[in-house]
């Protein structure tokens, strides 16, 4: 709480030589004088101080504007793309000679600090310090003497007192030198001598108050002479400064915003004429491009799951002529263009579609252990494990919306297109939608040196066992297909062989036996009178892309 109270120290001393020196009577003019004048010396220390710290600022501002104008990039890398004068250019570079012109200013104002303001304050400070010495060593000396004296005259007034009260009351007990007589004549003598010294000293004091007047006089007038050349310095570089950034902002300001495009315009050969006619996509033409191979067979929406499951999941898919069914997540190629999933059908079986009439329009597609070989079975026992199906490989239902969209599919789903990827070809003269080939173990000869099959299916992503498409069984997949409600694919009904080029009009077709239920592989198989020809893949050449 007391230090809450407390009173804080005043900034500024208001009396503090008559207070401090009121117990010293016999000189303390001397020292009040002595303390006046060493505050002044403070004062000098104070403001030499001051200027230097200024002068050393000017001195690092003007390096500072030395490497400040050297951030500017004159001349230019790229110099012959803009005009050498009037532009960008002599704009920088005079910006930077501006800059270190700047820069030559505060050298200059920080030199005249140096030698003008800080030389006169330093000569104040010596002149004071003379000053303090002189008054120490003569007035000082002097008022100790008065002092001295004036201690003796009191000795011998008191001497004087005891001696005229002992004449007085005893006067044959005195001595000689106790003498009232005596002791008169020595206090006379004292107080003469006490009085020449004060006089002295007085007469001193007088003298070196009017130095000391003279002193401060001289000492305020030489600090303001001193701040008056700071500030006539001051004002010069500011006037100059000032003039150069007028300089550079004129110089920016007042440049025409086009003049350094419309002359590079006029020179350059490397601008594009705004009536340039722009290339129509339209019109590109490159190798293969319209190649039957690249069109694809059919795209549409679907639904699949995987077969013993419940839940189906929509999806587009697309029907390619090398084979592939392969799952979008939408219709957009450009949102949506790797695929999901892709479907190799060589290596499927695909199930009778089902019948008019039906609730749900489906059909099933399975792979085939017999298409499958060397480390392709590995992934096949890799994709069971995923998919939990049992001792199926690959198994999936599709449906489709309506019973025109299902027949369509599963007609084409029967036969991939490019026949040099697929492992057989059977032709079929039954009308399309009547029933399925049941054709079991078609394929290449397993004794035959043949490149390894594509795999089955092929995913972006794996397939969790926890999506959407996990569940138990459904109703409408109570009962397991059997093989003989499957047919391996190439199976093609006979309205579609003639859309490919491997499938001449001309060739001779086998008829294969209408599915009527029951167990008809062992027909179906003795109606074929050989197997496929194997019409192995061409090397592709290199194609180059060209633009009209």
């Amino acid at each position: 709480m007391s230090a809450i109270l407390k009173k804080p120290t005043p900034t500024i001393k208001r009396g503090s030589g008559s207070a401090e020196h009121a117990d010293q009577t016999e000189h303390k003019e001397v020292d009040i004088l002595f303390d006046r004048f060493l505050e002044y010396k403070s004062i000098t220390k104070g403001l030499i101080s001051y200027y230097e710290d200024l002068a050393r600022l000017e001195t690092h501002t003007a390096s500072e504007m030395v490497n400040i104008g050297g951030h500017l990039p004159v001349p230019l890398r790229e110099g012959n793309q803009f005009l050498p004068e009037g532009g960008w250019q002599s704009i920088l570079y005079d910006t930077r000679e501006q800059t270190r012109a700047m820069a030559d200013y505060h050298t200059t104002f920080a030199h005249t600090i140096t030698h003008s303001v800080l030389h006169t304050l330093n000569h104040v400070k010596n002149d004071i310090k003379i000053f303090i010495t002189d008054l120490e060593n003569e007035p000082r000396a002097l008022a100790s003497e008065v002092g001295q004296h004036r201690v003796d005259s009191t000795r011998l007034l008191s001497q004087l007192a005891q001696g005229i009260a002992h004449s007085k009351s005893n006067p044959h007990a005195m001595t000689a030198k106790d003498d009232p007589v005596l002791i008169h004549r020595q206090v006379e003598a004292q107080l003469k001598a006490q009085l020449n010294f004060e006089n002295s000293l007085t007469h001193m004091i007088i003298e070196y108050q009017k130095k000391a007047f003279e002193l401060e006089k001289r000492v305020n007038t030489d600090i303001q002479t001193a701040v008056k050349d700071f500030e006539a310095a001051r004002l010069q570089a500011q006037e100059a400064t000032n003039k150069h950034w007028q300089t550079i902002h004129n110089g920016i300001t007042q440049l025409d915003p086009e003049i350094e495009w419309n002359e590079y315009a006029q020179r350059s050969g490397h601008l594009i004429p705004e009536s340039i006619t722009m290339r129509d996509a339209a019109k590109i033409a490159f190798p293969g491009q319209n190649d039957e191979t690249t069109k694809p067979i059919k795209a549409g929406f679907l639904e699949r799951k995987k077969r013993y499951t419940k839940n189906y999941k929509e999806g587009f898919y697309v029907l390619t002529p090398s084979g592939y069914l392969h799952e979008h997540k939408s219709s957009d190629p450009a949102k949506h263009g790797e695929p999901e999933l892709s479907i190799f059908l060589p290596n499927c079986s695909i199930s009778a579609p089902a019948p008019e009439g039906s609730k749900t329009f489906k059909w099933h597609v399975e792979g085939s252990k017999s298409t499958s070989g060397g480390n392709q079975m590995g992934s096949l026992r890799k994709m069971k494990k995923t998919l939990h199906i049992g001792r199926k490989d690959i198994a999936f239902s599709f449906k489709a919306r309506t019973y025109a969209e299902m027949t369509q599919w599963w007609e084409l789903l029967q036969h991939p297109a490019k026949s040099s990827f697929t492992q057989a070809t059977v032709r079929s003269s039954m009308p399309p939608g009547a029933a399925v080939s049941a054709v079991s173990d078609i394929g290449l000869d397993k004794t035959s040196p043949q490149s390894e099959a594509p795999p089955t299916v092929t995913r972006r992503v794996a397939e969790s066992s926890s999506d959407g498409e996990s569940g138990g069984s459904s109703e409408e997949e109570d009962a397991a297909h059997s093989h003989d409600e499957l047919s391996t694919a190439p199976t093609t009904p006979s309205g579609l062989h003639h859309d490919h080029p491997h499938m001449s009009p001309d060739a001779v077709s086998e008829g294969l036996p209408v599915y009527k239920g029951g167990d008809h592989t062992e027909a179906a198989m003795a109606n074929l009178k050989e197997k496929p020809e194997i019409h192995p893949v061409q090397d592709v050449p290199q194609l180059t892309v060209s633009t009209s």
